[in-house]
This record gives structure tokens, C-alpha cells and sequence, in this order.
């Protein structure tokens, strides 16, 4: 009887580690590896990489184009002048960068927290304050781009005029967008590590159990 009560026990141990393996509280603090994040990091500097080297393009061309003196606006489309085509098949690319570059700063950032670190910038900071801050700086980049394309192409505008207003404004969005999803990216992060350092993970035994419990916050 006290053989079979000992498998028993044995088995619901086993069954409960099991069960909690996949959990994140279930891994060391500090046991992490060191290139979390480094993923997302890598792809959104590729979709950077290729949304720069296309704006950098455009904003060369551009210009030159309506300098042109046979250049006529009347019959210009994309053929003569990138317009809002090519701009919207860029804005997913940019969009994704904004996302991965965001997501890889909130896994790093959650992963030196909870390995006891901190980053360089401003360790101490409130997170809800840095996630505020990149919010509002990605929404002022999403007012930057509806009152840019509204003005460009709501309004009768001479050529060089809305050229050199749709370039500022794709560059000042895509400043303001970068930079405000790694900031909240880097917020989230913080806040999530906080909360891993306040998990704990330890051993119970008892005359009639043993196994493990969790305490703190979830």
C-alpha cells in the first residue's frame, strides 16, 4: 500500500512539473538566453533596411522629376512621379518595421529586467511613462500623415510644393513611428519584467504532498 501511495505521489509530481513547463515563472531568473529579442530586432532592421533604401530613392528622384522642364502635371502619374501607389505599398513595410523593431525591444527589455539588469536609458524610469510617451509619439506620427496626405492631395498644390511636403512627411512619420514603437516596446517591457522579479517559484513537501507552488503577481 505505501509502495503504491509512493508511485502515486511520484506520478501527480511529475504530472504537475509537466503541466507548469511551458510557463515562464518555471525558468530561473537570470537563466534566459542572452540573444532574446535579437530576432525581431534582426527583421525589423531588414524591413527598415528596405523601406530606407526605397524612400531614399524616392526622395533623390523625386525632385529631379519636377525640375524636368517637359515635365507636365496634367498627365503625370506614377510612370513620372511616385506618387500615392508607390507611397501605400511602402506603408506595410514601414508598418512592420515599427512592429518588429517595438516587439524586440519589449522581449529584451522584459529579459534584462528580469535578469536583474536594466538598460542604459533611464533604468529607473516609470514604464506607464515611457509607454506613454511612445504612444504618443507614434499618434502624433499618424496626425503628421493624415494631415500631410490631406494637404498634398486635397488641396491644388504646385508640383514641387507637394513633393517636398510628402517627403517631410513620410520622413517625420516614420521618425516619430520608430522610435515611439520602441519606446513602448521597451515600457511594456520593463512593466512585464517587474512583474517576472515578483513571481516566485519554490518547493513544497508535506506529509502528504510534494510538489511546488507559485506566489506573487500574475
Amino acid at each position: 500500500m505505501k509502495h503504491y501511495q509512493s508511485m502515486m505521489g511520484s506520478l501527480a509530481m511529475s504530472l504537475l512539473l509537466a503541466a507548469m513547463a511551458p510557463a515562464p515563472v518555471a525558468q530561473p531568473l537570470g537563466q534566459a538566453p542572452e540573444h532574446e529579442g535579437v530576432g525581431q530586432l534582426s527583421m525589423g532592421a531588414l524591413f527598415g533596411a528596405g523601406w530606407l533604401t526605397t524612400k531614399i530613392m524616392v526622395t533623390i528622384a523625386d525632385p529631379f522629376a519636377v525640375q524636368d522642364p517637359n515635365f507636365d502635371e496634367r498627365s503625370c502619374d506614377e510612370s513620372c512621379l511616385n506618387g500615392p501607389l508607390l507611397h501605400t505599398l511602402g506603408a506595410p513595410v514601414l508598418v512592420g518595421t515599427m512592429g518588429f523593431l517595438g516587439g524586440g525591444m519589449r522581449t529584451y527589455s522584459r529579459h534584462r529586467v528580469r535578469s536583474g539588469q536594466a538598460l542604459r536609458w533611464r533604468p529607473d524610469a516609470d514604464p506607464r511613462r515611457i509607454m506613454t510617451l511612445g504612444g504618443s509619439l507614434i499618434a502624433g506620427g499618424a496626425v503628421v500623415l493624415g494631415t500631410g496626405l490631406g494637404v498634398a492631395y486635397g488641396t491644388r498644390i504646385e508640383s514641387r510644393g507637394r513633393v517636398a511636403l510628402v517627403e517631410g512627411m513620410w520622413w517625420t512619420t516614420a521618425g516619430l513611428g520608430i522610435s515611439g514603437a520602441m519606446l513602448l516596446g521597451i515600457g511594456h517591457g520593463r512593466k512585464r519584467g517587474r512583474a517576472d522579479r515578483r513571481t516566485m517559484l519554490a518547493p513544497v513537501a508535506t506529509g502528504s504532498f510534494t510538489g511546488v507552488s507559485i506566489s506573487g503577481t500574475f
